[in-house]
């Protein structure tokens, strides 16, 4: 950013507009202090709500509905109810229900509805200063133009609060702003009111959606294609399956299962883990030397009380250096053999778990906490790799000494077997006892140990938007009152433990008293030789210490199975169809598809059993070659047809996707789904480099790496010189939401497949490059089938084919030119939502063309 001069006053809004990369959402990052400012002067009137921030990607934790938007602050139920109507939230919140999960980065939702969310938080504060970034891109025209009315001219603006949006669709500026800032290159070239600039023709192009001028009055529009912005639901949103649940209350997501929290049988995680570590075959050599090392340990001692007995004789100087030997060979093949072993554990169930994890379907992730997930390949997994081998060897060696000595003991004073049976059956019902409740709280312990993990994650997350809002002391309370639940559980196992150590040192001492006695008083019937009576006195005198760290490594090991406990658990998850499937060799040989036909037969579509259905009788043809597009307002379940194409949500029993021909359901995942590529409204980006996220495989040249980075003009939206090594933030964060979806284009580019789908993939995206993005996919993909999920109505202008979607269903289909002659139909209404400039656009340039047939690709 460099000279950057603006004000904004109370009560006025402001639009920061310009291409993507210019700096807009830096500029407003800078206002809330999370950039550091070089040089000029800075101020922000703000009172104790702080101020109201909408990032671009929507923050979202996961609580329920209501609480994503009060975060921690006092309900105000009128206010509340005022907030959600002008951020066209109540039918949702009528449908979800208040109460429910929205789940960890919303997975329950659409985007647009993660956006409304984020702006209906910032509204709910009352603050005095409002940024936005961009919230409109992830909402459908109609619904933005509520936002528009209802909220950012309505609401917000009656309250007097000084508004700064960015945004790239400078068609709001009439209808909304008073002053518009035009960027570029990091600085403001422009400053003024939308019809001065207008006139200067200093601001930026302008595309879809509400159109260039003034914009329509809001009207009605019949159906759900538009959807009803009043405080009634749809009632045909999810049918009657729907009824059926709110019948039984709000939706919830999926718990934990016990097994994930470590309640699973103890006798089943011993097995596990006795199979992972090669079963009876390589474990038992193992013990074999083990008790080999302690014997000739015992053995070594009684030699060389034996040779001082006897004197300096020769034998037994040989006798005592073959045990030392002994012990030494021993001991480093016990070593060897034990870290072969624990490796060999501890990669086996790491990979169980990872191939069952990966192959798991999309709903077991929407459903179960990130932090768990987190958990059990960070936290569980040291357990299994370090510190279960550790302790388990500890308490084995502790229980060989134990052993040991009271056996010595025996011998030097035999009486002490009347004592023996009943010490065992005190030490048992005391470790029973205690076992029943230290089980329990330390799974309480691990379970309690997520949300702290999810918290963390989810807070650093949204650290902007805390910051701003002035939320650290509210969140700050809820971890703390997190991490009491967990240090209370962590504590109380460990003052069990102590408890049952006092009562164990009681027994260990009896003994010792008791053998002492034996040994000291010559009690008749024992008279051991003194070599036998001082190696028995020795190791007895070890019991109270050995039974106190027994103890420990026995509770250690009763923990450290908990993990192992969860690991088995993560073993049985879900999983997805098959990868492979018999037939894939051959469709692969025939290079299929080779036409990109999609049709979509009966298709009825659930996201989890229970859930109301999000795809209801579903049938079309998708023709091979052409652009088609996948319109409607949000929630109509546009993506959720390429959840199904996919088949990241297996179809209900009945319908059919097919390709070519062929139904999907009969193919392996991975052949599926590299038959085509896919650019999502949120780019997937991996910490890493330019080049290891464009080819991961590493199966490109980086020519052909560095050919399609100038083909998607990369290097003006990075606004530096493209180095293929320059570093890539988890999910592209050092990165313009514009520059990751052209990164996202790019990497399209370098798959043959034979069909693009795009969902929403320019929303965050300026007109600029919305279309040299649309440029760049009509000459590279020319003669594929491309499929694209659309909210700006313009980008699917040369189209060849609309399917409007209503409720999950297909409201009507056919090309952008014969549905805009029907005035009352659903996709006419939707441009008329968009405003006059989209209407003039649509009946001007759609009426050019006809859909044709496209030559075949390549």
């Amino acid at each position: 950013l460099r000279d950057i001069t603006l004000s904004v006053g109370k009560g006025e809004l402001h639009l920061l507009c310009g291409p993507i990369g210019c700096g807009k959402s830096s500029v407003l990052l800078l206002l809330l202090g999370e950039m550091r400012r070089t040089g000029g002067r800075m101020s922000l009137s703000a009172d104790e709500s702080g101020v109201g921030y909408v990032p671009q990607a929507a923050w979202i934790v996961n609580a329920s509905f209501r609480d994503n938007i009060l975060m921690g602050r006092p309900l105000d139920e009128s206010w509340y109810e005022e907030v959600i109507r002008c951020c066209a939230l109540l039918p949702d919140q009528l449908r979800i229900g208040a109460d429910s999960l929205i789940g960890e980065r919303g997975v329950t939702v659409s985007g647009g509805q993660r956006a409304r969310i984020s702006l209906a938080r910032a509204v709910y504060g009352r603050p005095r200063v409002l940024l936005l970034d961009d919230p409109l891109s992830a909402v459908d025209a109609h619904v933005a133009r509520t936002l528009v009315d209802e909220c950012l001219c309505g609401v917000v603006r009656s309250s007097g609060a000084a508004v700064l949006l960015a945004t790239h669709q400078v068609q709001l500026a009439n209808a909304l702003a008073d002053v518009v800032h035009v960027m570029e290159e990091g600085a403001v070239t422009a400053s003024g009111r939308p019809a001065d600039l207008s006139e200067r023709g200093l601001l930026p192009a302008e595309g879809g959606g509400e159109g260039g001028g003034e914009a329509e009055p809001q009207r009605a529009v019949s159906g759900a294609a538009a959807g009803e912005s009043s405080g009634r639901p749809d009632a045909s949103v999810a049918g009657p399956e729907a009824s059926r649940a709110e019948a039984k209350g709000p939706l919830q997501l999926g718990e934990p299962s016990k097994a994930e929290l470590g309640h699973g049988s103890r006798r089943a995680a011993v097995r596990f883990y006795w199979e992972a570590m090669g079963g009876a075959a390589r474990v038992v050599p193992v013990l074999g030397l083990v008790l080999g090392l302690a014997t000739c340990r015992a053995l070594a001692d009684w030699s060389l009380g034996e040779w001082i007995r006897k004197g300096s004789e020769a034998s037994g100087a040989v006798l005592y250096g073959a045990l030392i030997g002994a012990t030494v060979v021993l001991g480093l093949a016990q070593g060897v053999a034990i870290v072969d072993r624990i490796i060999g554990a501890s990669t086996s169930i790491h990979a169980s778990v990872l191939s069952r994890v990966l192959r798991a379907p999309k709903s077991w992730f929407d459903a179960t906490p990130q932090g768990l997930v987190l958990a059990i390949f960070s936290k569980d997994q040291d357990a299994i790799d370090d510190l279960l081998p550790a302790t388990m060897l500890a308490l084995l060696k502790c229980c060989i000494i134990v052993a040991t000595a009271l056996a010595l003991g025996v011998v030097a004073v035999p009486v002490i077997l009347v004592v023996l049976p009943i010490v065992g059956l005190l030490f048992r019902w005391l470790t029973n006892y205690f076992q029943v409740t230290a089980s329990q709280l330390k799974r309480l312990d691990k379970a309690s140990s997520g949300p702290v993990i999810s918290r963390f994650a989810e807070t650093y997350a949204g650290l902007a938007s805390v910051r701003a809002m002035r939320l650290q002391e509210r969140l700050g309370a809820q971890l703390i009152d997190q991490l009491a639940r967990n240090h209370a559980a962590h504590f109380l196992w460990t003052a069990a433990g102590r408890w049952l150590a006092v009562r164990l040192d009681w027994v260990a001492t009896g003994i010792v008293v008791c053998v002492g006695a034996g040994v000291v008083l010559e009690v008749p019937l024992m008279t051991p030789s003194p070599t036998l009576a001082g190696l028995a006195l020795v190791y007895i005198l070890q019991i109270t210490s050995l039974f106190q760290w027994g103890f420990r490594m026995w509770a250690e090991v009763q923990n450290h199975f908990v993990s192992v406990e969860r690991a088995l658990s993560y073993t049985q998850v879900p999983q997805e169809a098959p990868a492979e499937l018999e037939g894939d060799a051959e469709l692969s040989a025939a290079s299929w598809p080779q036409r990109g036909a999609i049709s979509f037969r009966a298709v009825e579509m659930r996201y989890r059993p229970g859930m109301p259905l999000v795809l209801r009788g579903l049938s079309c043809e998708i023709e091979p070659g052409l652009k088609s597009a996948l319109v409607g307002r949000t929630g109509a379940g546009k993506s959720s047809i390429l959840n199904a194409l996919f088949r990241l949500v297996e179809i209900e029993a009945g319908g059919a996707v097919c390709i070519d021909g062929v139904d999907v359901s009969r193919v392996g995942l991975d052949c599926l789904r590299r038959s085509m590529v896919a650019i999502q409204q949120d780019a997937v980006l991996f910490a890493g480099t330019l080049r290891s996220n464009l080819d991961p495989l590493e199966q490109q040249s980086d020519a052909r790496l560095l050919e399609a980075l100038r083909k998607v003009d990369f290097e003006r939206a990075l606004g530096a010189r493209i180095e293929l090594g320059s570093s890539v933030s988890d999910g592209g964060s050092n990165l313009s939401s514009g520059s990751r979806q052209l990164l996202m284009l790019a990497r399209a580019m370098l798959s043959s497949a034979r069909i693009l789908v795009m969902d929403e993939a320019t929303a965050s995206c300026d007109f600029d490059t919305d279309a040299a993005m649309q440029a760049v996919v009509r000459s590279h993909f020319c003669g594929a089938t491309i499929l694209t999920v659309a909210h700006r109505l313009d980008t699917i202008l040369d189209y060849d084919r609309v399917f409007v979607m209503s409720s999950g269903a297909l409201a009507e289909s056919g090309s952008p030119a014969e549905l805009m002659e029907r005035p009352d139909s659903s996709f006419a209404q939707l441009v008329a939502q968009a405003g006059r400039g989209s209407v003039a656009r649509f009946t001007e340039l759609s009426t050019r063309r006809r859909p044709h047939t496209a030559p075949p690709r390549g």
